[in-house]
């Protein structure tokens, strides 16, 4: 009976305190952070529809131009405090571009975010660094792999360079050739695929096909090509339209790099 009864105390006891600690006010504790994104800036946002225009977060720049972004959502307790490189300037806006000379190699960015209470006094302060690299673009080169629904092993060799299109003026895109007859040769004539994100994807829809080396069969290749964080695996994700039948067909390839 007594160990009953003290049992039931100690029940009691154990309720009392559950229901005092919830009535306690605690801190909830704050989810701030001071991390960030690292973009490419395209040079002619004008010619860009706005969904295929985004550029990705990455860790490679192939461009002068590169926004930084907070992914703290801004408010009036927030604030933003940046250092970038050897840049002796403290950058406190959320968003920011700046521009780097050529020759810059690895660059360190610094972000620091603090939250003030009520009395505007520090209540939590993070800090993220990251290093980014502003390098040449890396698609170039001989890829081994796949095309989807071809069993055979295909050679995809990329490269990146001036051609004469029919308007004769030059201009910068890119040329696929494959041991994959079906996808031999292709050009993309945008005049903005240079500006490849590295471990992003990137876009073109303005392409064509031009020359008798080109392809006769398929044209207007659509669609998207990135590489993976190894600088070493390709994807080439398009449709390409059927000279034969007017319809838009997939060429899908993955591999690695050979050269």
């Amino acid at each position: 009976m007594g160990l009953c009864l003290r049992f039931n105390q100690s029940l009691i006891w154990v309720l009392f305190l559950l229901i005092l600690s919830g009535c306690r006010k605690d801190k909830i504790p704050l989810a701030i952070t001071a991390t960030f994104q690292v973009k490419e800036v395209l040079d002619d946002e004008q010619h860009f529809p706005s969904d295929v225009y985004d550029t990705y977060d990455t860790d490679s720049v192939s461009t002068p131009g590169v926004l930084f972004k907070a992914n703290q959502p801004a408010d009036s307790s927030i604030t933003y405090q940046w250092k970038i490189g050897e840049d002796n300037r403290v950058f406190t806006r959320p968003s920011f571009e700046l521009n780097f000379p050529p020759g810059t190699d690895s660059i360190k960015a610094s972000l620091t975010v603090q939250k003030k209470g009520t009395d505007g006094l520090i209540i939590e302060s993070k800090t993220t660094s990251r290093t980014f690299y502003l390098r040449p673009s890396q698609v170039k080169g001989l890829f081994r792999g796949y095309f989807e629904g071809y069993p055979q092993q295909a050679d995809v060799f990329i490269q990146q360079d001036y051609y004469l299109d029919p308007q004769l003026y030059y201009t910068k895109g890119l040329l696929f050739t494959s041991t994959n007859k079906q996808f031999d040769s292709l050009f993309s004539n945008d005049g903005w695929t240079e500006k490849l994100i590295l471990n992003r994807k990137i876009y073109f829809d303005w392409a064509n096909t031009i020359g008798d080396g080109f392809n006769p069969i398929i044209r207007f290749p659509r669609g998207s090509i990135w590489l993976e964080k190894d600088y070493q695996t390709i994807t080439i994700d398009m449709t390409v339209i059927s000279v034969a039948t007017g319809k838009r067909i997939p060429m899908k390839f993955k591999g690695k790099r050979v050269l």
